[in-house]
């Protein structure tokens, strides 16, 4: 166990753990989330060295309810970076080109992982992503968390322009949902038909239907017929 000297947030936690790891394949976890039972040896199975690194889906749990995200396996190319965060939040590589590319840029207030899956497809190539979700992220509206707060539109907007010199038009209007999103600020109806033809269009659907109420009472129905209860209850 490390013991950071003064509290100095999450990416620099991190980085103190990746110069010490010993071990030539690395990963991570938060603190609350889960990794399900056959998580690491999917991904050591899976692990190619001609990929910057492997991933999964993940489920995300939210008030007791989870939805399965990311799940179909594919390969994440640069462009598909830079139009959203593909990947989630976790990720298998090799620890020296963890090290090699930096880490995660303590900077950043956010977007900390995409900003480095992005560094690092960048560097080595399209990442591999395997069928199935082997990984619980954990978001409940008790739980403090950096989603949907200042800094998390502050971190989408730094991530955008960071890597401003890498993306085309249509990805740069894909950075611009994601930080509107973000901010919590509300799209104008002009701006959807410029947005629907974007990767992120999927995206851009759950937050315009997210406030609409037969959208929300639809989706608790959905919900009920699934699960039959919240998960475990």
């Amino acid at each position: 166990v490390f013991r950071q000297p003064a509290r100095q947030g999450a990416p620099a936690a991190r980085n103190r753990a990746i110069a010490a790891a010993a071990a030539p394949l690395i990963t991570g976890i938060d603190d609350d989330d889960r990794m399900l039972p056959g998580r690491l040896a999917a991904l050591v199975a899976a692990h190619d060295e001609r990929h910057a690194f492997t991933c999964s889906g993940f489920l995300h749990e939210r008030d007791g309810w989870r939805r399965p995200v990311f799940a179909r396996a594919r390969r994440i190319t640069l462009a598909d970076l830079l139009h959203y965060n593909v990947v989630g939040n976790q990720a298998l590589m090799l620890t020296g080109r963890l090290r090699a590319v930096g880490g995660f840029d303590e900077s950043l207030p956010a977007s900390q992982d995409y900003d480095l899956w992005t560094r690092l497809v960048a560097r080595y190539g399209p990442a591999l992503r395997i069928a199935g979700a082997s990984y619980v992220f954990r978001q409940d509206a008790a739980t403090a968390s950096i989603s949907g707060s200042p800094r998390a539109a502050q971190g989408a907007r730094q991530y955008a322009d960071k890597h401003a010199g890498l993306m085309n038009a249509a990805q740069r209007r894909s950075q611009r949902l994601i930080e509107t999103i973000a901010a919590g600020r509300r799209l104008r109806l002009a701006d959807v038909p410029g947005c629907l033809a974007l990767p992120t269009a999927g995206v851009l659907t759950r937050y315009w239907l997210a406030g609409w109420p037969p959208a929300r009472a639809a989706q608790a129905r959905y919900r009920r017929l699934r699960w039959g209860s919240r998960p475990g209850t």
